[in-house]
C-alpha cells in the first residue's frame, strides 16, 4: 500500500514538474509538457533501473489514465469548426490526411520501421502530434515503447518546425491567409501549429486555428476505422478477438456533446484540462516502463522516417500552396 502511494505521489509530482518546465522553456521554443514528462520517466527509469514495486501505479497510469485522458480529450474537440470551412476545404484536409497516411507507411517498409510505429508516425504528422498517437496507440494495440517513440519524435519535430516556419513567416512568400493555412494544414501538433501561424499574424493564427482543428477531427473516423481494421486482422489471424473499444465510442460521445454547447464552458475547459492531466501521467508511466534495448533499435531509423515524410509533406503543401491558393 505505501509503495502505491509512493508511486502515485511521484507520478503527479512529474506531472507539475513537467508542465512547469513546459511553461519556462515556452519563452524560448514551443516544447510540449507530454514530451518533456516522457524524458523525465525514461531518465529515472534509465537511473533507478528495477522499478517493479511501483509496477501498480505504473501499471494503472499508463493504461487507464490513458483512456480516461481519451474520453475527455473529446471536449476539446467542436463539430462546429467544420461548419467555418468549405466543402472543397474540408475534402483537401482529407487528402492529405490519407495521403500522410499512406506515405508514412510506404516509407515505413522502404526503412524497415515496424508497420504499427509508422502508422503511429503518419497518425501524428497528420491529425494532433502526440494526442492521436495516444488516441490510436491501444486501437492498434501498439507496442507501448512504440508509441513513446512515436510521440518523441512527432513532438522533436513540431518543435522544428515551429522554428522553421517562424523564421519563413517573415518572408514575403506567402500572404497571411496562406501562411495561416500551411501552418495549419503542415504542421504536428496544435500547440505546434497554432504557435507557428500567430507568428504571422492575428489573422494567419486565426485561419491556422481553424485548419488545424479540422485535422482533429478527423483523429474520429480515423480511430473507428482503425478499430475495424484491426479487429478484422484479430479475427483473421485467430488472435483473441477483440471488441470495439468503449473509450473510443465514449470520445466521440464527449465531442458530439461539447459540440451541442449544453454544458458550461467553464466546466468543458476543466475536463479538456484533466484530459491533458491524465495523458500527461500516462506518457511519464510509458517512460517509467521503457525498454531501452527496443527504443535504441528503432529510434534512428524511425526519427529519419518522421523527418522525410515531414519534409516531402511541408514542401509539397507549400508549392502547392503557392500555385494553386
Amino acid at each position: 500500500m505505501k509503495n502505491k502511494l509512493i508511486g502515485y505521489i511521484g507520478i503527479a509530482i512529474l506531472c507539475l514538474i513537467s508542465i512547469k518546465l513546459a511553461n519556462l522553456v515556452s519563452l524560448l521554443v514551443k516544447f510540449e509538457a507530454l514530451t518533456i514528462g516522457i524524458l523525465l520517466g525514461i531518465t529515472i527509469k534509465y537511473l533507478a533501473g528495477d522499478l517493479s514495486i511501483y509496477s501498480a501505479p505504473i501499471n494503472f497510469s499508463a493504461k487507464k489514465l490513458l483512456k480516461l485522458g481519451i474520453i475527455l480529450l473529446g471536449f476539446k474537440v467542436n463539430f462546429s469548426t467544420l461548419l467555418e470551412l468549405g466543402l472543397p476545404s474540408i475534402i483537401g484536409v482529407a487528402l492529405f490526411v490519407t495521403a500522410v497516411h499512406f506515405l508514412a507507411t510506404t516509407l515505413g517498409k522502404k526503412l524497415g520501421v515496424e508497420n504499427k510505429l509508422a502508422l503511429l508516425i503518419g497518425v501524428g504528422s497528420s491529425i494532433c502530434g502526440a494526442s492521436a498517437i495516444v488516441t490510436i496507440a491501444p486501437i492498434i494495440d501498439a507496442n507501448e515503447n512504440d508509441a513513446i517513440l512515436a510521440v518523441s519524435v512527432v513532438s522533436f519535430l513540431g518543435t522544428l518546425g515551429v522554428l522553421t516556419y517562424s523564421a519563413i513567416a517573415m518572408l514575403p512568400l506567402l500572404s497571411d491567409f496562406q501562411y495561416g493555412v500551411y501552418s495549419g494544414l503542415t504542421l504536428h501538433g496544435l500547440g505546434h501549429a497554432i504557435a507557428a501561424a500567430f507568428a504571422r499574424g492575428n489573422y494567419a493564427g486565426e485561419i491556422g486555428t481553424i485548419i488545424k482543428m479540422t485535422r482533429v477531427l478527423f483523429i474520429i473516423p480515423l480511430a473507428i476505422v482503425l478499430s475495424g481494421i484491426y479487429r478484422t486482422k484479430n479475427r483473421n489471424s485467430n488472435e483473441e478477438k477483440v471488441s470495439f473499444p468503449l473509450y473510443v465510442l465514449l470520445f466521440v460521445l464527449m465531442a458530439i456533446v461539447n459540440s451541442l454547447n449544453i454544458i458550461p464552458s467553464n466546466i468543458t475547459k476543466l475536463l479538456g484540462t484533466l484530459s491533458s492531466y491524465a495523458i500527461l501521467a500516462s506518457m511519464i508511466a510509458m517512460g517509467l516502463k521503457v525498454n531501452f534495448t527496443s527504443i535504441k533499435k528503432s529510434g534512428m531509423t524511425t526519427t529519419i522516417l518522421g523527418l522525410i515524410l515531414f519534409s516531402i509533406t511541408s514542401v509539397t503543401i507549400l508549392a502547392l500552396i503557392v500555385l494553386f491558393l
